[in-house]
């Protein structure tokens, strides 16, 4: 009966075990690889991707707390896209979801 009963379990667990989703791992358009590549780091920069109204926008912030900053939104081209003046990162955040930390300056 245990031959039996570990038989049947232990093929099923291998399948189970093997059937893990991939995750993608995303292309990072050229342009913020130039970013990635030539940041001085001073103020901690940092790309996140987010998905944003069914398309993928990478941020570019800073963490730095003497920094001024404002967020630099880019299409999955790497292409800068230009939000309204009333929308603010705030508004981004609650509306997008963070799918990975693509680079931080260290």
């Amino acid at each position: 009966m245990r031959k039996a009963f570990l038989s049947i379990i232990l093929p099923c667990l291998f399948f189970i075990s093997c059937s893990k989703e991939r995750q993608e791992v995303p292309v990072v358009p050229e342009s913020l690889k130039t970013i990635m590549e030539t940041s001085d780091c001073v103020c901690d920069g940092y790309i996140n991707l987010y998905t944003w109204k069914n398309q993928s926008v990478y941020v570019l912030g800073y963490k730095g707390p003497a920094c001024d900053w404002r967020p630099v939104y880019f299409d999955q081209n790497g292409e800068e896209i230009e939000m309204e003046k009333a929308y603010s990162y705030t508004d981004f955040l609650q509306e997008s979801k963070l799918i990975k930390n693509i680079w931080s300056c260290k």
